[in-house]
């Protein structure tokens, strides 16, 4: 095996294994019956919970479950712990375990990584003869040491210290000292001929520092000494001069955050954890290089017709954190360069989303003034459809008004009548000798209440007619009843109808237009006794309601008619819908839009026994928001 077979942070166990399941497995159509699942070991070098071995491992897995389906397939792992242990010391122990399996009697393939491939080759006749062998993760000069005939084939993989070292070098021109880390183990050593050669490449005018076999601590404490203007580089560190074993990913997070000086490193798995970066080949893409060799060796490929895959181009990784932590240009590093941890950047990354961008913003603005062309339009529009509505309301109070004309007429002529003839009376009572003036004055003042009877059915029948504009103020809905009762009243006793009133005592007031809400009220009364009708035997009365509760204050009309029927319970209140031969069907609708704009609801039911209510509920206002309009408090 190479000098540097192990390139991965190791962590201490002896022993570890896993299961992967394969893909689906489908019936072959000529064999009748499910094939036999392949059964594959990858022999590891270092622990799986090390990242590097994960992700390794992980992508050769993925790989497998993608080139073997719908074939099923099975992966175990075992670990030969080149990292924390010397090979020679264990190298029995190993035989012995892997012996223990009985591999050889359910393999279809080993795999074999780094230190481990050589392994692996060396004891093939003993732990699994004639199973052939896919040798990965080993530096062509690892893999030139391999004997010929042995049935392994191989992708190269190796690491560019050398690479790494000139991306330090571009990043940090003005460097003036380079320091080298690794730990005490046998592999940590054995990186030390590779950085001497890095060091005869790309070294040149640098003053070099060896940390190598050190204690932590000692190691630790130089770095966090060093100025900006020094590079580190690190390998791994698995294990102290004492025997304290590490795991090389959390060595180098400490390492990074406690130097004074940027810190490169040459294995892939090793950048973000505060490393600047370095020079590396994918984990992951060399672990699909060589599930696609084992998929055709298990596909019947021999393997001596399968040559050797060269090693894949290293690419110079960075971790724009620390980039930005020691100040470092990205405008120097190379064409290619891959980032970690970087904020997208829509104009390098997207320059045609962008251009699309500015396009979709231009789009947006003309849309955005179209818009408000068109609100401003839907404003216009609404406050016409809103006079509309008040036009329509008004002619529907007009005609409420001609319906209401017998009833007003008769109202003005009972007092006109009862003026007449207190004026005749008062003639005769002046003709007397002497007058009988006590008696005159009485009838003046009857008269005088004649008069404002007439008045007030007048100022009633004006205030319902006149347009005016909408004033919505706090007022007692009580009141608002009261005022029309009379009209009410007089209505009822032309048909015939007997109209009552059960209005609750200190109504809490409610915000809106006494007009408007006085519409409401007379609408619903007139239809209420349009609904007990001009004839018909049994009770014939209407009755007006109000209470108060959870906050609303409600107006209920009932009648003592035939009720709604079920079918246009759901319908009374749509626009020219209506139940009688001579109506319009605007009438609830213009009820419901009243109420409606005051926040309030509008519903109507049928009570148990015969005839139906119609409920207002508006929200009351608290007291404390002011007197009312009408100067009830």
């Amino acid at each position: 095996m190479g000098a540097l077979a192990g390139w991965r942070g190791r962590a201490v166990a002896l022993l570890a294994f896993g299961i992967c399941l394969g893909a689906s497995a489908q019936r072959e159509p000529d064999a009748g019956r499910e094939p036999r699942p392949w059964r594959v070991l990858i022999l590891c070098d270092a622990p799986l919970e090390v990242p590097a071995i994960a992700a390794l491992t992980e992508s050769v897995r993925a790989a497998l479950a993608a080139g073997a389906a719908p074939r099923f397939f099975s992966v175990h792992s075992e670990v030969i712990d080149l990292l924390q242990f010397d090979l020679a010391d264990h190298e029995s122990e190993y035989l012995a375990l892997l012996g223990a399996r009985q591999y050889a009697t359910r393999l279809d393939l080993v795999m074999a990584m780094d230190s481990a491939g050589a392994f692996a080759v060396r004891h093939r006749d003993r732990l699994w003869p004639d199973i052939p062998i896919v040798l990965f993760g080993m530096s062509p000069e690892a893999l030139a040491e391999i004997p010929a005939g042995v049935r392994a084939i191989s992708v190269a993989y190796d690491f560019d210290e050398a690479g790494t070292l000139r991306l330090a070098r571009r990043l940090q021109p003005d460097a003036e000292r380079l320091v080298l880390v690794a730990g005490d183990s046998d592999y940590d050593r054995a990186w030390g001929p590779r950085l001497e050669a890095a060091v005869a490449r790309e070294g040149a005018g640098l003053e070099v520092e060896y940390l190598v076999g050190r204690p932590l601590d000692d190691v630790l404490d130089r770095v966090s000494r060093l100025s900006p203007r020094a590079i580190v580089l690190y390998t791994t560190y698995s294990r102290a001069p004492d025997g304290t074993t590490f795991t090389p990913a959390i060595v180098v997070e400490r390492l990074s955050r406690l130097s004074g000086a940027p810190v490169y490193a040459v294995i892939e798995s090793q950048i973000g954890w505060g490393v600047v970066g370095g020079s590396v080949e994918s984990f992951a893409e060399h672990g699909r290089r060589a599930a696609a060799l084992a998929l055709r060796v298990l596909g019947g490929t021999p393997p001596e017709a399968i040559p050797v895959e060269p090693r894949g181009r290293p690419v110079a990784v960075v971790d724009w954190r620390a980039l930005q932590r020691f100040g470092l240009s990205a405008a120097a590093l190379p064409p290619g360069t891959r980032f970690l941890n970087r904020p997208p950047s829509l104009l390098e990354s997207h320059p045609a989303a962008v251009a699309a961008v500015g396009l979709a913003l231009t789009l947006q603005t003309g849309l955005i003034v179209a818009l408000l062309v068109q609100a401003r339009r839907r404003r216009r529009a609404e406050e016409e459809a809103r006079q509309q509505r008040e036009a329509l309301a008004h002619a529907a109070r007009l005609s409420t008004v001609g319906e209401l004309s017998a009833s007003i007429t008769h109202e003005i002529n009972q007092p006109l009548g009862a003026i007449l003839s207190n004026a005749e009376a008062a003639e005769l009572l002046l003709a007397n000798d002497p007058p009988r003036i006590d008696e005159v004055r009485q009838i003046l003042e009857d008269i005088r209440a004649e008069d404002r009877r007439a008045s007030d059915v007048i100022h009633e029948v004006r205030a319902l007619a006149r347009k005016q504009d909408v004033e919505e103020v706090p007022l007692d809905l009580n009141g608002v009843v009261g005022d029309l009762m009379a009209l009410i009243e007089a209505e009822g006793r032309r048909r015939r109808i007997a109209v009552d009133t059960d209005l609750e005592p200190e109504l809490p007031p409610v915000h809106g237009d006494p007009t408007r809400l006085g519409q409401v009220v007379l609408n619903l009364a007139l239809n209420a006794l349009d609904a007990v009708g001009d004839e018909g035997p049994g009770a014939r009365e209407v009755l007006l309601r109000t209470r108060s509760a959870d906050g609303r204050v409600e107006l209920a009309v009932s009648d003592s008619g035939p009720g709604l029927a079920e079918q246009d319970l759901a319908r009374l209140f749509e626009p020219f819908f209506t139940t009688k031969s001579d109506g319009l069907g605007l009438g609830l609708s213009i009820v419901r839009s009243i109420v409606e704009s005051h926040g309030g609801q509008v519903a109507a039911e049928n009570v148990t026994g015969g005839g139906a209510t119609f409920r207002v509920r508006l929200p009351a206002i608290r007291k404390s928001a002011g007197p009312m309009a009408d100067g009830r408090a």
